[in-house]
């Protein structure tokens, strides 16, 4: 795939998709700038409400919680230079890992302090959400979403939130470590991904490890019972009016079946966290785990030049069936309608997303792949994951995500279902109707 746009990307996505719904880690932080000046001020004093709500304006702070730890320098320097350009403008970034996100978000607004910007990863949080979102309906850059962006972040044709990227996935391997062990091609069935981390352990190296925490285990991996549904759609539609069920389904089934196997394959499965999997990769320190084009920033500090690839998981023995990375958009910026300065939170949105020098900070600072027509990322900007990820999208190899489409808590719930499977705690047939069983649970 050549080096110069992504745009084709984008166009593969519409074609690839019709309805659709990351990141762990440890960090916070908070980024400050000085006042701002302001046009339009009334000198005379003749209008005390317009001089307050200017001064106001002026002095504008915004949080923003994100819970993609891995962008979290890419968005500070952002700020810092919509900053610049705004003097007086204040953009207080807090980044945190996806699993206390949720928790922490529900505290913020208990508590009184609920930010101004904040991410939701699609349909069920909008939902969960709603009572709190600013339409963005009328915003600039909502003509240039792309087509798989909208389902998540739609209701009754209005748009309440801007998507931040497109991100797949699959497993993550180490390609000199391929080489030398003697894996001369992508392992695309079961068999051979045995045999390949045979090959592995034997050159001494570690084949295979996990993240073992609820976010990966429900966002991900209990999404391939979903991902490989004839009409994903169609089946959450069916499991939420009772004439579908997880229960016995052949997808779910090969999904657990997989899952499950690939844990006796796994070093240490439940003593891995997704920090000690994130460094033992970027560390080549082993040969595969799950990850995506999320994860190509932290990398890159490590090591800009790691020889790492995408590939997909090989649940079965038909590598027609297998060949396929999960991709599409898994995270939305939303305003707090009932914030201070929600017309300067959406100002810095738009910038971010319609000005070039706000644009060059998804494509470059965070090496991210735009959701957007209306702007193009190169190869050289999203590193081998995100190549990889595109040559995948470019040739209609992919399947969605459609954890945004659970009920409410669905991704934690399903999550630790999954956790007990893994750990041996339950079997194949307890685990299928647990998950059933919350479903039903949750989506009263």
């Amino acid at each position: 795939m050549s080096k110069k746009k992504v745009l084709a990307i984008g166009l593969a996505i519409l074609m690839s998709f019709s309805l659709m719904g990351c990141g762990e880690g440890k960090n916070a932080g908070d980024i400050t700038a000085s006042e701002q000046s302001s046009d339009n001020v009334d000198t005379q004093g003749e209008n005390p409400e317009a001089e307050q709500l200017e001064s106001q304006k002026k002095n504008a702070q915004i949080q923003l919680l994100n819970n993609k730890i891995e962008i979290d320098e890419g968005i500070k320097a952002a700020a810092v230079k919509y900053q610049e350009l705004n003097p007086g403008i204040t953009i207080e970034v807090v980044s945190m890992t996806a699993e206390p996100y949720d928790t922490d978000l529900k505290t913020k607004f208990a508590g009184g302090a609920a930010p101004d910007i904040f991410a939701v990863s699609g349909n069920s949080q909008m939902l969960a959400w709603e009572s709190h979102l600013e339409d963005l309906t009328d915003q600039p850059w909502v003509t240039d979403m792309l087509d798989i962006g909208k389902p998540g972040i739609t209701k009754d044709g209005k748009i309440y939130g801007m998507p931040i990227c497109v991100e797949g996935g699959g497993y993550m391997y180490n390609k000199d470590m391929f080489e030398k062990a003697g894996i001369t091609e992508i392992p695309k069935t079961k068999t051979a991904f045995k045999d390949a981390l045979q090959k592995l352990s034997d050159a001494g190296y570690t084949p295979l490890i996990e993240d073992s925490g609820w976010y990966g285990l429900g966002y991900y991996f209990v999404n391939y019972g979903f991902a490989n549904q004839e009409e994903p759609m169609a089946y959450i539609d069916g499991l939420n009016n009772g004439t579908k069920t997880i229960t016995g389904d052949p997808k779910f089934t090969e999904m657990a079946e997989y899952f499950l196997w690939e844990s006796t394959q796994c070093t240490n499965m439940m003593g891995i966290d997704f920090n000690t999997q994130v460094s033992m990769m970027a560390n080549q320190e082993v040969g595969i785990t799950f990850g995506g084009n999320w994860n190509q920033l932290t990398f890159d500090e490590v090591d800009p030049d790691l020889p790492i690839g995408l590939m997909p998981v090989p649940i079965t023995e038909d590598a027609e069936y297998n060949d396929f990375l999960l991709a599409g958009v898994t995270n939305y910026w939303v305003v707090n309608k009932d914030s201070a300065v929600k017309q300067e939170a959406k100002d810095f949105m738009t910038w971010l997303v319609t000005d070039p020098e706000g644009q060059k900070f998804i494509t470059k600072d965070m090496a991210l792949i735009p959701a957007f027509s209306s702007f193009e990322a190169d190869n050289e900007s999203i590193g081998a994951l995100g190549t990889d990820l595109a040559g995948y999208i470019a040739n209609g190899k992919i399947k969605g995500f459609y954890a945004s489409f659970y009920p409410d808590g669905g991704t934690q719930t399903f999550g630790e279902d999954m956790q007990k499977l893994v750990a041996g705690k339950a079997g194949i047939a307890e685990f299928l109707e647990t998950l059933q069983s919350d479903w039903e649970r949750l989506a009263e």
